[in-house]
């Protein structure tokens, strides 16, 4: 077996491993339907032209046809491997990250927003909120709703007032993270950052239902009014947030592409090194010992 096989059994699988990677983590895989389909097949495929090109070889040695040993079959194994894991770790990688990265800096943000004075429908398209400073979350007016978990609610406001805002629209959510009380003794909220320095907002790309509940049961409890709730995970830094995303993202692809390559290229030094003169001759002395002992 020469060196150039022995490159072309790392390099292959590898290629096929990185590249379906890639193209399913971000967003040339809506962009460009099509080809990335295309491709991810093509990796499939060549798996399967090598399984038949390893039983046709296999085919002609039982008729008692001299063949040399070839990479074909570990080629196909772990090129049908590389396109498999490709395709479920890009998948894994742009649901968990990439896809929640995208919504998010799709939309708009929101800088210096008094939520007093900015009604909640004009950053009802905000994905990150930098409040003015004095914001906080009011935690003696939180609220939660149950349903087997605590969807916990709290406005967000500028604390130094003394007098509250016409409409509370700006809400802090999370989920198992307040008291399940009411009123300054019973309420406590801690969900998202507990830095006393945050004034910032992440908005909440999950399900809203329970926590318009929440909402609801809070206006009931405080008599306070609401008109256009907008749901934000408090947090210190938002933007710097959503570009953690992309960079986790993009270090969850290099991190699997280089592990990938560092165990094929293991498995090709393996399989060389049994199909070495040297190799050969161990596993012949080895298997004539069995047969002796045998007898």
């Amino acid at each position: 077996l020469n060196t150039m096989a022995m490159v072309q059994a790392v390099v292959l699988p590898c290629a096929i491993f990185t590249g379906s990677l890639i193209m399913l983590s971000f967003s040339v895989r809506h962009h460009h339907v099509g080809p990335v389909a295309f491709m991810i097949v093509c990796g499939f495929l060549v798996s399967l032209c090598f399984a038949h090109k390893a039983y046709v070889l296999r085919h002609r040695a039982a008729e008692g046809e001299a063949v040399e040993p070839s990479w074909y079959m570990f080629l196909a194994v772990t090129c049908l491997v590389a396109a498999t894991g490709g395709l479920l770790l890009g998948n894994s990688n742009f649901s968990q990250t990439m896809s929640q990265y995208y919504d998010l800096v799709g939309m708009g943000v929101g800088l210096d927003v008094d939520p007093g004075a900015a009604p909640g429908q004009r950053h009802m398209d905000a994905s990150r909120i930098e409040f003015v400073p004095g914001t906080v979350v009011m935690e003696n007016l939180s609220l939660s709703f149950k349903d087997t978990n605590l969807y916990c609610v709290a406005p967000i406001a500028v604390g130094n007032r003394s007098t509250p805002p016409a409409s509370y629209d700006y809400f802090a959510v999370g989920i198992n993270c307040c008291s399940a009380g009411e009123g300054e003794l019973a309420a406590r909220f801690w969900c998202g950052s507990d830095n006393g320095q945050a004034r910032g907002g992440l908005r909440w790309m999950g399900d809203r239902y329970y926590f318009g509940l929440a909402i609801q049961q809070a206006q009931a409890a405080y008599h306070y009014a609401v008109h256009n709730p907008v749901l934000f995970t408090w947090t210190q830094d938002p933007v710097g947030q959503v570009d953690a995303m992309r960079t986790a993202g993009k270090q969850f692809v290099v991190h699997w592409a280089v592990v990938h390559c560092i165990i094929q290229s293991i498995l090709v030094l393996i399989l060389a090194a049994g199909y070495s003169p040297a190799g050969s001759e161990m596993m012949r002395i080895t298997v004539s010992g069995v047969a002796s002992g045998d007898h």
